[in-house]
């Protein structure tokens, strides 16, 4: 069961699905990309004996692009309200 920004009725219920289908499966591609950006930093870190983040704008870049992609979708989301 997932929550909607907006409710989910039998005129609106397939293109609300859908756009909650597609928004997982992006959101995933985002979460692997941040998961193997940090574990790579780590291990990058600790084979170094002067840690130096090489590349600290792109774990923050990840994490602004996830909660833009959030966003992104609720707002599609809302488009499909059919009060």
């Amino acid at each position: 069961m997932s929550n909607y920004p907006v409710k989910v009725t039998e005129e609106n219920a397939e293109p609300v699905y859908k756009e909650g289908r597609l928004m997982l499966a992006t959101l995933g591609l985002f979460l692997v990309l941040f998961m193997s950006s940090t574990v790579w930093q780590t291990i990058n870190d600790a084979q170094h004996e002067q840690i130096v983040s090489e590349t600290p704008w792109l774990i923050k870049g990840l994490m602004i692009g996830i909660l833009i992609h959030i966003i992104y979708f609720f707002i599609r989301i809302r488009k499909h309200k059919l009060d």
